[in-house]
C-alpha cells in the first residue's frame, strides 16, 4: 500500500503516517465461495494534508502473488487509479483517537471452484473377439488408436471430435469418454461437478480404394 503524492523522502514520510490491517486476520474460503473481509486503514488525521487538498490512499492487494493458487481477492469501491492494479480510497473516517482516520475497504475473497474441465474422446480398433478385449485393453494390444482432448468452457457445452482410420483385419471398435481430474485432484474422490457429455455419435465411412 502506498499514499498518493511526491516521491523521493516526502513519500517515505507518507508511508509512516499510514497503518492497515484485516479484520478478521485469516479467512477461510471453500471452493467456488466468497467471503468478505474488511481491510482497515488508519491514517494521521492532518498528515495526509496537503495545500492542493488531502491525499488518498491508493491500494494494490497481493502484489507479491503470495495468495495460494485459486484464491482471488477483489477491492469493492474506490476510485481506478492511473497505476495498474491499484485502486484510490479516501481517509476520512472518524475513530476514537482525535490523531487518526480511518478508510474502511470491502475485499472479496474468492475461493476457485476448482472445477476439472478436460475430457478426452479415445476411438481404439481391436482385432480378435470382444471376449478378448478387456486382455488386450490392459496390454496395450490393439490395432489402432486415436485420442482427442478437449477443454470444456465454463458454462458453455463444448464440441469434441476424434477419427479413426480403421485397419482392415479390424473386427471391433471401443469408443471411450472419460474425464481428467486436471484442476483439482483432492485424493477424495471425483469432483467433476458441473460436467457432462452428451450427444455422442459414432459415424463409419467407407474408405474405397
Amino acid at each position: 500500500m502506498a499514499a498518493c503524492g511526491g516521491g523521493g523522502g516526502g513519500f517515505e514520510i507518507f508511508v509512516r503516517l499510514i497503518s492497515a490491517r484485516f479484520v478478521p486476520e485469516a479467512v477461510t474460503v471453500e471452493r467456488g465461495s466468497t467471503q468478505r473481509v474488511e481491510l482497515e486503514v488508519s491514517c494521521d488525521r492532518t498528515g495526509l494534508n496537503t495545500d492542493f487538498g488531502r491525499l488518498g490512499i491508493q491500494v494494490q492487494l497481493d502484489p507479491n502473488r503470495q495468495l495460494p493458487a485459486g484464491v482471488t481477492t477483489t477491492l469493492r469501491g474506490g476510485v481506478a487509479s492511473s497505476a495498474p492494479d491499484f485502486a484510490s480510497f479516501s481517509c476520512e473516517g472518524p475513530t476514537p483517537d482525535p490523531e487518526l482516520l480511518v478508510a474502511h475497504i470491502a475485499v472479496d475473497v474468492t475461493g476457485d471452484a476448482g472445477t476439472d474441465r478436460r475430457f478426452d474422446l479415445r476411438l481404439i480398433a481391436f482385432g480378435g473377439g470382444p471376449d478378448e478385449m478387456p486382455t488386450r485393453y490392459a496390454a496395450g494390444d490393439w490395432l489402432a488408436a486415436q485420442t482427442a482432448p478437449v477443454i470444456t468452457g465454463a458454462d458453455a457445452w463444448t464440441q469434441a471430435l476424434v477419427s479413426l482410420a480403421v485397419p482392415a483385419e479390424a473386427t471391433y471398435l471401443l469408443f471411450e469418454i472419460y474425464a481428467y481430474q486436471d484442476v483439482i485432484n483432492d485424493g477424495e474422490g471425483v469432483e467433476f461437478a458441473g460436467h457432462y457429455a452428451d450427444d455422442a455419435a459414432l459415424v463409419l465411412r467407407a474408405a474405397w480404394p
